[in-house]
């Protein structure tokens, strides 16, 4: 899956990792990491087919391109954490 996100072509690149599924951007030109979009917490389990979407600060937009891309569902809840929250969503690959 090809996705545009802040200038950079990127790969998406799904990882299971004990906390959960990861959700990481590579450039295509390069194969070097753009961002990290997904966020582990403490004291929250998400089903295996669950991701915590970070779509603030450095992240802000990505909820929607990955949405729009067909990576991930809307999202069907949020979890606190700091000053800010992160969104469920469920992985569609």
């Amino acid at each position: 899956m090809i996705v545009e996100f802040k200038g950079f072509t990127c790969t998406v690149r799904v990882i299971n990792t004990p906390e959960g599924n990861s959700i990481l951007l590579l450039d295509v030109e390069d194969g070097l990491p753009v961002a990290t979009v997904t966020k582990s917490i403490a004291g929250f389990t998400p089903q295996p087919d669950q991701v915590l979407i970070k779509n603030y600060s450095e992240n802000e937009g990505i909820l929607d391109i990955l949405i729009d891309a067909g990576v991930i569902s809307k999202p069907v809840g949020t979890v606190k954490t700091g000053f800010t929250e992160l969104h469920i969503c469920f992985l569609k690959e």
